[in-house]
């Protein structure tokens, strides 16, 4: 289950391999599918609710998950869906889930609403200061991955600090 609070609310983040998002539903879109299709063949995926999602196993966990030693890692993890990479945050131009001044984040003169999912246990984990991360994902979320060298410059907007 997700519970989305704004990112303010959170001082940092980071991944600590528990697999507890693999348990989500992943949405992907039409071309991802089709690219899990062709390579993994259609049974990695499943049709419900108007949208593709990758499937789950018998241990409700996503099909490409693999636990090791306790440990999650993705099997795809080089080419994992966009919802994949973009977890635990959650990216809008509007706000969504309310708490507009603690979810507003300024980029590049432009105003985005972030939220971060409450659930996630990697959430105040980090070392670096969440605004690190909100820019990677929102430089992911506009479809320019390649400029995320960008984010170590000083970039951020002095109301987000």
């Amino acid at each position: 289950m997700v519970k989305p609070i704004a990112w303010r609310f959170a001082g940092s983040w980071s991944c600590i391999r528990c697999g507890k998002c693999c348990m989500l539903q992943v949405p992907v879109k039409i071309g991802e599918a089709l690219f899990y299709q062709r390579k993994f063949g259609s049974n990695v995926l499943e049709y419900f609710n108007k949208g593709f999602h990758i499937r789950k196993n018998e241990n409700k966990y996503c099909v490409f998950l693999e636990l090791v030693k306790g440990k999650a890692f993705c099997n795809i993890y080089s080419f994992r869906p966009r919802a994949c990479i973009l977890y635990p945050f959650y990216i809008y131009k509007k706000p969504f889930y309310g708490e507009e001044d603690r979810a507003k984040f300024t980029l590049f003169d432009e105003e985005y609403y972030v939220y971060i999912d409450a659930e996630c246990t990697g959430v105040n984990r980090g070392f670096l200061p969440i605004s690190k991360n909100i820019v990677d994902a929102i430089l992911v979320w506009l479809g320019k991955e390649d400029y995320k060298q960008i984010s170590q410059l000083n970039v951020l907007h002095s109301s987000n600090v």
